[in-house]
Formats: C-alpha cells, sequence, structure tokens
C-alpha cells in the first residue's frame, strides 16, 4: 500500500481504514473518524504489508504484518436493519469524491463477519509473505494440540507422520522433529509456522508459544 487515502470505507455503517499522509494507518468502527486508532507504525518504506483491522464489538484492533500495533475502546457502530445509504467503498469516501481517494496500490481484500483469532491472523499473513514457503499439497487431517503451546507439542495426522519443521515469522528454521511429540519449551513467547510432512506431502498450520 501507498500514498494516501481511504482503503475501505463504510458509509452509514461506521467503520473505515486509511492511509494517512504520514503513512500511518486510521481505523475506526464506532462511526466517526475523529476517534480513529492511529498506528504506531509509519507505512512509508514501499514495500507490501499485510493490514488487519478488526473489532469484537467493544474493542478495536490493528495488526500490521502479524504484530499488533495498537488497540483502543470502541463500540462497534450497528444499524439494526438494512437501508440505501448503508454501502460499502473502496478507495474512497463516497462515490466519484476524490478528496480521500486513495491513489496507492491493494494486492488483496478480504472481509469477515467475525472477528479472527491469533492463529488466523498469522495464517493470512503467511499465505502472503514469501519469506515461508507454505504451499501444502497433503490429503491428511492434521491437529496439534495444545494450541497456544507452553511445555510440549502433539501433532495427530490421519496418514503416517514424517516430520515437523518449526520456522519463526521471518523464515528461520528454528527445530526440527522426527516425531509426533516433542518439547517446545525452549522456544521463545511467539508465533511459529509448523511444515508437517506426512506420507503424500505437507501441511503448514502456525502455533501460538506462550513461556
Amino acid at each position: 500500500m501507498s500514498n494516501t487515502g481511504f482503503v475501505i470505507q463504510g458509509a452509514s455503517s461506521g467503520f473505515g481504514v486509511k492511509r494517512e499522509i504520514n503513512g500511518k494507518i486510521a481505523v475506526f468502527f464506532d462511526g466517526s473518524a475523529a476517534g480513529s486508532l492511529i498506528s504506531v507504525t509509519s507505512v512509508v518504506d514501499g514495500m507490501w504489508h499485510h493490514i488487519v483491522a478488526q473489532s469484537n464489538g467493544t474493542n478495536t484492533f490493528l495488526y500490521i504484518d502479524n504484530v499488533l500495533d495498537g488497540s483502543q475502546v470502541e463500540t462497534l457502530y450497528h444499524i439494526p436493519s438494512a437501508n440505501s445509504a448503508a454501502r460499502l467503498y473502496f478507495g474512497t469516501t463516497i462515490a466519484n469524491n476524490t478528496a480521500d481517494k486513495l491513489t496507492g496500490q491493494v494486492d488483496e481484500l478480504r472481509l469477515f463477519s467475525t472477528a479472527l483469532t491469533l492463529p488466523n491472523i498469522a495464517q493470512l499473513y503467511l499465505y502472503g509473505n514469501s519469506a515461508v514457503s507454505i504451499k501444502e499439497f497433503s490429503n491428511s487431517e492434521v491437529l496439534i494440540y495444545p494450541n497456544p503451546a507452553t511445555a510440549t507439542l502433539t501433532i495427530k495426522t490421519t496418514e503416517k507422520f514424517e516430520s515437523v519443521s518449526i520456522y519463526n515469522l521471518t523464515g528461520s528454521l528454528i527445530q526440527t522433529e522426527s516425531k509426533n511429540n516433542f518439547s517446545v519449551e525452549q522456544l521463545s513467547t511467539g508465533v511459529y509456522v509448523l511444515k508437517i510432512k506426512t506420507a503424500s506431502g505437507y501441511k503448514v498450520i502456525p502455533m501460538i508459544h506462550n513461556k
């Protein structure tokens, strides 16, 4: 994303995401841009960035590149019934308006009807991050638990388990295991990527580790 302007604006539905002229991201869900959550991070490096803006009904959260940049108390604006003004604008505030028109680029936009979990956000971020190869072609059902993990992790698969590689979010290999039950106590608190190899290929699952 580059330059300034609204990425998305909900007319009469009370939410919006905008890149300010200084490169910071403004997010609001309460029906007024006046109380926007403004990011600490300025997106000014000309690189692609992954932005998640969401509300759980009472709080607004902003994640930039899989890291929580900020949050604030904000009541989600709610329209009891649909009306003709409840429209969604992409790249502007209202139809044919040039004042807040986004002149940058957006690679992909997704809308969700529920708040995302940390593993959800990590998985979405990783699918767009070339630092970690996450192409998967296994038909195996894979279960990891507990997640978040603290001391040990167990992996269950419907096909023969062969190995698991653990990567951090920059793509560095941290740990490799040939058993489906192993210790993760040595890991620092954070989000990791498990690349699990089974008889037919790979499955990739995000894992949160808490000390």
